[in-house]
């Protein structure tokens, strides 16, 4: 077997594709080009820019099902644990004894207290997350032709009405209290 046959067995072997695709995805988090990967490889750029795009739609696709399946799953599965360890937890201070052991049965409670708001606050941003994501693919199929829908996933800036060394203009309360005295 010569290198032309190794070469060709690596472009397009279903197991060597996967591997390539991995190795490409190793190189890139090391920071490789994709121009340096292709060389790394001994395969052409363009067949690396493929991989990378199927590497990203793959992600995509994870990131979806993870925001949409797994994530209120186990946020849901999590709280029910946490609420289980408040009855738990609620059961020993009421049967403890010992000053030691229901301070430190206080603590875990408080602790438990903050995980449960945590998660209360938390669910409020996984279901803004799944719509963000069911708006996104409705976008993607055509649903939302004409209407005015902000697609936009970069983060909006917060705008700065003045620099951090100025303040900030008086009212026109705080004016006429200036001007009283």
């Amino acid at each position: 077997m010569n290198d032309n046959e190794d070469d060709s067995n690596f472009k397009y072997n279903k197991a060597n594709i996967e591997l390539r695709r991995s190795k490409c995805l190793e190189l890139l988090s090391k920071g490789h080009s994709q121009n340096d990967i292709s060389k790394i490889l001994n395969v052409s750029p363009a067949l690396i820019s493929l991989d990378l795009q199927f590497l990203k739609e793959q992600a995509r696709s994870n990131l979806r099902y993870h925001l949409q399946e797994k994530l209120p799953f186990e946020h849901s599965r999590a709280l029910t644990g946490l609420n289980d360890l408040l009855k738990k937890a609620n059961g020993i201070l009421d049967n403890a004894k010992d000053p030691k052991l229901q301070l430190n049965t206080i603590n875990v409670l408080a602790n438990l207290y903050a995980g449960i708001l945590t998660m209360a606050t938390d669910g409020n941003i996984i279901q803004q997350a799944m719509e963000r994501v069911e708006q996104l693919e409705d976008i993607k199929n055509g649903k939302y032709e004409n209407t005015n829908i902000n697609i936009n996933t970069e983060p909006e800036k917060e705008r700065e009405d003045f620099q951090d060394d100025e303040e900030p203009a008086p009212t026109e309360d705080e004016e006429d209290i200036e001007e009283e005295e």
